[in-house]
């Protein structure tokens, strides 16, 4: 319920005692302690604070007894592991974890130069303590510390570490301001970014008081300490915290992530084998959890070979359907951008040819049985990248990228080029790029260079350039080099800085940062342009890390140092790379505020880059890292050639939705990154220098927006207007110079204040490319318009931007570019290489004044102190306009989702649709609640150009008009809009049908909005609601848009001809659905206190139907938690007779009438029975049914059901065509529909005051008239349990139905056996222990070190399983997306129909003499095996150096190789791989119980399905094979057909056997369900490990209460032959000497044989057990099985869809 007056959530920054009472009094007495204690224990517990002791210290008080870390909010945090042995002096064990640390930020703390301390396990032996350096910069309630720390910690228990925000005092008296505690549990945990709450000590409150922030006056309060941590075992593979900490709470929210990839072109320079060709596969790998996806493989494609002047090379090239490149499957990926951090990006390059024989006489026979081999595939080289430096990489350039990724062999060769183009987002791809011209030329020059192109055009791709070759990537390094030092020498340049407010000129210094290293340059005084650092910077960093920082500050004047606090010295501009490499030039545009910004936060965080998107170019920087020193002057010269001489080109038509400048003239300005006026001349060296002398502004234009907000800028009305800069003075176009920005401002004012809307219209190279382009409001300049969700937009642009080249430099060879675009006549200069651009002058005669406006001394956009003017350029003609055509905007506004609402907890939501210049309002058919049915057709004229131009784009805004009072939409709060940009569909007049009429009920296609975001997504008809999972929470629309020459729609009357007016009409369908709405209400919990007259009030459509009653409640007013009661009479009564068949319902409420009584229901007869055992079941009526089932049924008392049954009236729902799934079966024939919301709200029923509001939204509910959810789950279930009753006795017997009913069936045993993916030391998780249950998935680590730290490999129950432990998933359904794939390989292969020789398994461990635990000696293996037990073949093996668990199990060594003698470590691989043999028995298997082998009938291995998502596990980690044992004797009868190799879905039916018992039972064996998270339906159990099996500790126990009979038993036969000792002396000798007489007692052989198992198991307990230390595994070894316990639920079934 949304309450009325919501709580205050603010943290106040003191603490509730009595003496800080008496401080907080004397300070505001409007400062309540109590209120204060209850706000800071629920927000300590909402962060997972917890105390530092058990007792004393100023925590103590907040804390309690410190069950605030019980508090549901703090369900992330997980539990300690419990102890495995908990005996008497046994310590618990210990896991190690690295504790991984940033502390960031604080916030609203006194104003102090401040730093934070930490202490862990203060006071006890591991105490550890760590200090950041004081916080740089000036004293601040905000101090940024963005200090990081790691630490590895031993942990037996949850620990605590308590954080100190301090403040540095003279002699030692540092003043404590905050305090806080964070509980560290002993698990590994992903990065968490919190913001604890400071709590301020007593003691030190006195010397605070000074400087307490206004907050303890009364004004509300945010002290906290902002921090990202985590737990990890091994820091190789851990995400920068730094990085996560700078995205905020923004990182580490979930979506979904989409990863696609092209590739294009692949080349080799050696030549491959023959006959070979070439494939690109493409994975996603998460080294951290050693997971891989599912690698996708391109089309197989022989090379072609290429001969050049640089030598040879092969190459090919893939084409789809014509077009270049081949598009691999996209990954998803479930994740937040923190989280994202832990993927990595593989392509990898293949050769691959077929396998040929040798022409042997081994071939021609085929002995080795192989004449169909396998294709030879050899990887000739591999690239990986991060996928979130990829992501980052994509976000600054705003488009795809495309670049040749070098592959790299093992032996870190360069062997070759793969041209790849990817794009990596959430729900809106990156921009596009324009198709490769000449793609197979340019490659090949690519790939003939690789290695003479060091450095220098790589990254410096200029607009200008034919773009003979792509940006290269060479990746990440060799693991094995990651922490290797690197020293890099660095050189830099700047160009363009801007300038400080009021400030003439720059003082700059740069500073570089990489990993955890930085340095720092001198000053550069008086300097803007061309600033260029002499000597190279040297910067020692590791391998790994190629991510740097470039920071560029202005020092006061006067300093020349660098060095010391940065936030003193204003931060000019700021860049980031993501792929550092030695050699490669590095052209960064950097962008952020506005100069002279009015909001001076907003503006230092977007430069600092943590306010997205930056607005204004601040400054380019040309940077270089090097190897070894280098002359810099040559590096400088060359730089500047990179410069290319340009011509700018814009072309703009008009503007649309601009209300913040409505009916105002406006003036547009246009910039490119790095370039200026004049930039190619200086008149003096003092010219050079000045700022005065530049204007970034290159072009300008002018218009007017009229009321509706449309922007016209031509005032001849030509379709558009273009301009151009002069070609006489050519711009110096940097490298990576991609587009231009458009500023908008209010004319008169952009000489006063920078402008608040800005664009970036991208550079387009080939045709005319005409694009709507969005303009967004500045951050640093004006806040959005006020909405509940605000959106940055502030209209779109439409137009098209390109340079053109203006005397292309010319290489030897080469011929001279003709100039293109440019006005006729215009001198053109031609340059070479040697010629520079600042040594030209300017034209004889030109005027430059239009270059440089007059000048003002007010800042711009373009950093300069000099004239918010721009250039007006050349302009170009452009044609007469063409005449409009008409359109019409078909839109069906369909649904809204998760409103909120407002203080009253209402929401009456209406939609605005804009278009063009025309707005439709909706003004009827209101629909209140947080969840709108709006279901309205709107048709929409506009008028567009007759050009082939791009379609408007279409603006829906929502307004809750239930404040402001009024229905149109004009006022009241804007709840949030979004934008349908041009991706709509176009219909012409074909589409229509005869009657010239559009089905749109066929043609539409949905879609959601956010409106909270820019994001969109399809309709899904198979999900619930419509929508994927993850934008169940988000507020958003479901419409449909076409565009069409058509106004006519099939089954919508307009009311006649459409004129120029939107019309807009009820959806109607010509199919409809009755559906029976009905509901009970129980009760209501925490309700609001102190309400007068208070009921609830149900609403929803029937308060629109004529003679529909009210629905309402009355409540309690002194009861906060209220029960519904059961009814009425006549309710209970149809309760009885819906469950007459399944529970005994006994009305203990209502007194028995004195005549007819209860009416009996329909076959019954009533029967009044009086209990003698007390008043409590006096006048109790009991319904008994006629034909009584033979089960006892249970029985309730009317008094303890609750609830009161509401059955509305029909509702009839549109089932409207183009909502419906393409495959009904998906739904189960079920038509997708929208169904309305009850709204309930609690109200004073004599005021109408509302108190509260909650909305229920309806999502699956029954049909009338049939269809599956035709009748509820009561008349279901009796009708399904007569139809058992009335079966055949002999197939389901009474009897079964009490002893058996929902269970698994107990004739056969079903177990999951788990072998090692790799050799190494394996370690099992501490849940993995013999006889417990399986409640997580995680199992056991493999890794190459005995201290688990390199090359780990965890393995898991089910890898595919992300919802055991998530409690996000409890209540999905277990289905394809976490079910494995149960396989069982080539079924025809009589190989694969039976199991693997046990004699063959045991092969190493059979050679020699065999003693069982009786001292039974045999030599002969076959009649060992045949009447060993599993402990005879694991104590033989252990004398042989083997470990064995099992004789269907292959044993393996001990040790790392085997016992010399017995087998080679080759033939140990070779016999192991025996365990990964899969069969299924076939028809006709005989079962015989004393045929213990027999008994097993089917072997499958588990793999990934085919649609798995991001936690999919490559399918050769998984070693994980099903196995099946019939326990009673039968025949097999049926087994699926042999084309059946996959079985997919739990329940499904694998084989069926007979039992052989006289009762011709027929079992079904089935796939099993995985699904683990609720251990009272379904239980595995751990049945036995490497070491252990569940029988041990039972049979030990036997073992030593057998010898203790033993000991009684001799004592009693030694009593006894005293007493005989006379006849025993007349014992005849013959007698004495018969050999029975010399045969031991049975109980003592039985009990020689149980020490001999004691002995063994007490050897094999001195050995590590894989929980406490590591045991050596070898790849395929056996290592743990899971069992199915008989008692589990019969869940072998088909899982539910969601």
């Amino acid at each position: 319920l949304k309450g009325h007056r919501p709580q205050a959530r603010s943290l106040l920054l003191s603490p509730p005692t009595c003496g800080l009472a008496a401080e907080v009094d004397k300070m505001a007495a409007s400062i309540q302690a109590m209120q204060m204690a209850a706000m800071v224990q629920s927000q300590a517990a909402a962060v997972g604070l917890a105390p530092a002791g058990s007792s004393g210290g100023p925590l103590s008080t907040f804390f309690g007894c410190g069950n605030c870390t019980n508090d549901p909010m703090n369900s992330e945090d997980e539990e300690a592991p419990e102890d495995v042995d908990k005996g008497p002096g046994t310590a618990p064990p210990t896991i190690e974890l690295y504790l991984r640390l940033c502390i960031y930020k604080a916030h609203g703390i006194p104003v102090e130069k401040t730093y934070v301390s930490g202490v862990i396990n203060e006071g006890k032996e591991d105490e550890k303590r760590f200090k950041t350096p004081v916080h740089e910069g000036k004293a601040t309630a905000e101090p940024f510390y963005r200090w990081c720390y790691e630490e590895k910690i031993a942990f037996s228990a949850a620990q605590s570490m308590e954080l100190s925000v301090t403040a540095p005092r003279s002699m030692g008296s540092d003043v404590v301001l905050g305090k806080a505690v964070l509980a560290l549990t002993a698990k590994p945990q992903e990065p968490k970014f919190l913001s604890i709450p400071l709590i301020v000590p007593q003691s030190t409150l006195g010397a605070m008081l000074p400087t307490l922030p206004k907050a303890l006056a009364g004004e509300t309060n945010k002290g906290s300490l902002t921090i990202v941590y985590q737990l990890v075992k091994s820091i190789k593979y851990a995400p920068e915290l730094l990085r996560i900490a700078d995205l905020g709470w923004e990182g580490t929210e979930i979506g979904e992530w989409n990863v696609t990839t092209v590739i294009h072109s692949a080349g080799l320079r050696e030549k491959p084998k023959q006959d070979s060709k070439a494939f690109v596969r493409v994975m996603l790998e998460k080294p951290v959890d050693n997971w891989k996806s599912e690698a996708h493989d391109s089309p197989r494609l022989p090379l072609e070979k290429n001969e050049g002047e640089h030598g040879k090379n092969y190459k090919g090239y893939w084409e789809t359907n014509g077009e270049q490149g081949w598009a691999a499957p996209e990954f998803l990926l479930s994740e937040s951008k923190a989280t994202m951090m832990h993927y990595v990006l593989v392509v990898e390059l293949w050769s691959e040819r077929e396998a040929k024989n040798n022409g042997g006489i081994r071939d021609f026979l085929d002995l080795d049985g192989d004449s169909d081999k396998p294709p030879e595939q050899v990887r000739l080289g591999v690239w990986r990248e991060t996928v979130h430096d990829l992501f980052c990489d994509l976000e600054a350039r705003k488009l795809r990228l495309r670049f040749d990724a070098v592959m790299t062999n093992e032996k870190d060769q360069h062997v070759g080029l793969v041209r790849l183009e990817l794009d990596i987002y959430r729900r809106h791809g990156h921009g596009l790029l324009h198709p490769l011209e000449n793609h197979r030329v340019r490659f090949h020059n690519a790939l003939a260079k690789m290695d003479r192109r060091i450095l220098n055009s790589m990254q410096a791709l200029n607009i200008l350039n034919p773009l003979e070759v792509l940006p290269i990537r060479l990746g990440m390094p060799r693991e094995s080099l990651w922490h290797k030092d690197v020293i890099h020498y660095i050189t830099i340049a700047a160009d363009g800085l801007v300038l400080p407010p009021g400030a003439e000129t720059c003082n700059p210094y740069v500073k570089i940062t990489v990993g955890e290293q930085s340095v720092t340059s001198y000053v550069k005084h008086k300097e803007t342009n061309h600033v260029e650092w002499g000597n190279p910077l040297t910067l020692k960093a590791k391998v790994i890390d190629r991510v740097a920082k470039i920071q560029i500050f202005n020092a006061p004047s006067g300093d020349d140092e660098s060095g010391g606090v940065e936030e003193e010295r204003e931060l000019i501009c700021q860049a980031e790379l993501y792929d550092v490499r030695h050699g490669v030039e590095y052209w960064l545009h950097c962008q952020g505020a506005a100069i002279d910004a009015p909001k001076k936060d907003t503006a230092k965080k977007m430069t600092a880059g943590l306010v997205h998107p930056a607005s204004t170019y601040r400054g380019t920087i040309t940077i270089t890292f090097s190897a070894a020193r280098r002359e810099t002057k040559a590096i400088f010269y060359q730089w500047h050639s990179r410069r290319l001489p340009g011509q700018l080109s814009l072309r703009l038509y008009t503007g649309l939705f601009f209300t913040c400048f409505a009916g105002r003239s406006v003036v547009v300005l246009v910039q490119i990154p790095g370039c200026r006026f004049p930039d190619h001349y200086c008149r003096t060296d003092e010219d050079a220098q000045r700022p005065r002398r530049f204007n970034r502004n290159l072009l300008s234009f002018e218009g007017s927006v009229d009321k509706d907000g449309t922007l016209t800028l031509s005032k001849e009305g030509k379709d558009y207007v273009e301009r151009q800069t002069p070609a006489e003075v050519p711009l110096a176009v940097p490298p990576n110079a991609l587009s231009a920005y458009i500023y908008i401002a209010a004319k008169g004012s952009e000489q006063k204040m920078p402008p608040k809307v800005f664009g970036v219209v991208p550079f387009i190279t080939g045709k005319d490319d005409v694009r709507w382009h969005r303009m967004r409001f500045d951050q640093s300049v004006t806040d959005y318009p006020e909405a509940k969700f605000p959106n940055d937009c502030a209209g779109y642009i439409m137009g098209m931007a390109r340079v053109l080249p203006v005397g292309m430099p010319q290489d030897a060879g080469s011929p001279q570019s003709s100039p293109t675009g440019s006005r006729a006549g215009s001198p053109q200069p031609v340059m070479n290489r040697a010629t520079s651009l600042a040594s030209l002058s300017l034209p004889k005669g030109f005027d430059d004044r239009s270059l440089l406006p007059e000048e003002s001394s007010a800042g711009c956009c373009g950093g300069y102190k000099l004239t918010g003017m721009g250039s007006p350029g050349i302009e170009i003609a452009p044609p007469d306009a063409k005449p409009k055509r008409k359109l019409f905007v078909h839109v069906d506004m369909l649904v809204g989702r998760n409103f909120p609402a407002n203080d009253e907890g209402r929401c009456t939501a209406v939609f605005t649709i804009r278009v063009n210049k025309k707005v439709f309002h909706q003004a009827e058919d209101i629909t209140p609640g947080t969840n709108p049915l709006f279901m309205r057709r709107v048709v929409i004229p506009i008028q567009v150009s007759a050009e082939n131009l791009p379609l408007p784009p279409l603006i829906v805004q929502v307004h809750d008009t239930s404040t402001s009072g009024t229905l149109t939409g004009r006022s009241g709060d804007l709840i949030g809009s979004a934008v349908v940009e041009h991706k709509a569909t176009y219909y012409n007049k074909a589409e229509a049908n005869s009657e010239g009429k559009l089905d749109l009920d066929s043609l539409h296609k949905a879609f959601w909005l956010a409106l909270d975001s820019e994001k969109r997504a399809d309709f899904l008809p198979e999900k619930i609601g419509g929508i994927d999972h993850s934008w169940l929470n988000n507020p958003t629309i479901l419409m449909a848009v076409c565009f069409s020459e058509v106004s006519g729609v099939v089954g919508t009357d307009w009311g006649g001809e459409i004129a120029d007016a939107p019309v807009a009409k009820r959806i109607t369908t010509p199919r409809n659905e009755t559906y029976q709405i009905e509901f009970s209400l129980l009760g209501l919990r925490n309700l609001p206190e102190r309400m007068a007259y208070p009921e609830l009030v149900a609403e929803s459509f029937w308060d629109d139907l004529e003679g529909s009653s009210r629905v309402a409640w009355e409540l309690p007013g002194d009861d906060r938690n209220p029960n519904i009661g059961p009814g009425a009479i006549q309710d209970v009564q149809a309760v009885q007779k819906k469950l007459q068949n399944l529970i005994n319902v006994r009305d203990d409420l209502h007194p028995e009438p004195e005549e007819d009584g209860f009416a009996a229901p329909d076959g019954t007869e009533s029967e009044a029975t009086a209990s003698t055992d007390g008043d409590k079941e006096k006048n109790v009526k009991k319904i008994k049914p006629v034909e009584k089932p033979p089960q006892v049924l249970p029985e309730v008392m009317v008094s303890t059901l609750m609830g009161d049954h509401t059955i509305a009236p029909a509702y009839k729902a549109l089932v409207v065509g183009y909502l419906q799934p393409d495959d009904p079966n998906s739904t189960n024939g079920e038509p997708f529909v929208f169904l309305p919301n009850i709204n309930f709200s609690i109200r004073n029923s004599r005021t109408g005051y509302i108190y509260a509001t909650a909305s229920a939204e309806l999502m699956r509910l029954r049909r009338l008239g049939g269809g599956p959810f035709a009748r509820d789950w009561p008349a279901v279930a009796a009708d399904e349990l007569s139809d058992l009753l009335d079966k055949d006795k002999n197939y389901w017997p009474p009897r079964e139905l009490e002893s058996h009913g929902g269970k698994i069936d107990n004739n056969y045993r079903v177990s999951i056996d788990v072998f090692a993916a790799k050799s190494g030391f394996l370690k099992f998780d501490p849940d993995t222990n013999v006889g417990r249950l399986c409640s997580s998935t995680e199992l056991f680590t493999i890794s190459d070190d005995p201290k688990l730290e390199v090359n780990e490999v965890t393995q898991y129950f089910n890898p595919w399983d992300f919802m055991s432990g998530n409690p996000m998933y409890e209540a999905d359904s277990f289905d394809e997306r976490v079910t494995p794939v149960f396989v069982c390989e080539n079924r025809s292969d009589p190989k694969h129909k039976m199991p693997i020789d046990a004699k063959s398994l045991l092969k190493p461990i059979l050679a020699g003499e065999h003693v069982t635990k009786f001292g039974t000696k045999f030599k002969d293996a076959e009649t060992f095996l045949a009447t060993g037990k599993t402990g005879d073949f694991s104590r033989n093996a252990w004398a042989k150096g083997y470990r064995c668990m099992s004789h269907r199990i292959a044993p393996e060594p001990e040790q790392p190789s085997a016992t010399p003698g017995l087998f080679s470590s080759s033939g140990t691989e070779a016999h192991l791989k025996q365990n990964l043999h899969t069969y299924i028995r076939p028809v006709g298997h005989c079962i015989i119980p004393q045929d213990r082998d027999s008994r097993f009938i089917a072997r499958l291995r588990m793999v990934g399905g085919r649609n798995k998502p991001h936690g999919a596990a490559p399918d050769e980690v998984c070693r994980n094979f099903a196995v099946y044992k019939f326990k009673s004797h039968g025949v097999v009868v049926w087994v699926a057909p042999e084309e059946v190799t996959e079985f997919t879905r739990p329940g499904q039916p694998i084989m069926a056997v007979e039992l052989q018992d006289g009762s011709g039972q027929i079992v079904i064996i089935r796939v099993p369900s995985l699904d683990i998270r609720f251990p009272y339906e379904q239980t595995w159990w751990c049945r036995k490990t490497l070491r252990a099996r569940s029988q041990d500790d039972k049979k030990l126990i036997q073992a030593y209460r057998m010898v203790k009979e033993l000991k009684q038993h001799k004592a009693e036969m030694n009593r006894k032959a005293h007493s005989a000792a006379a006849q025993a002396a007349n014992l005849n000798a013959d007698v004495a000497s018969h050999p029975s007489a010399q045969k031991k007692d049975p109980l003592e052989l039985e009990v020689e044989g149980m020490k001999t198992e004691i002995r063994f198991a007490k050897e094999i307990r001195r050995q590590p057990d894989a929980h406490q230390e590591p045991v050596w595994v070898h790849e395929n070894g056996f290592c743990v099985r899971f069992t199915l316990a008989e008692d589990s639920s019969d869940c072998m079934r088909s899982a539910t869809s969601n």
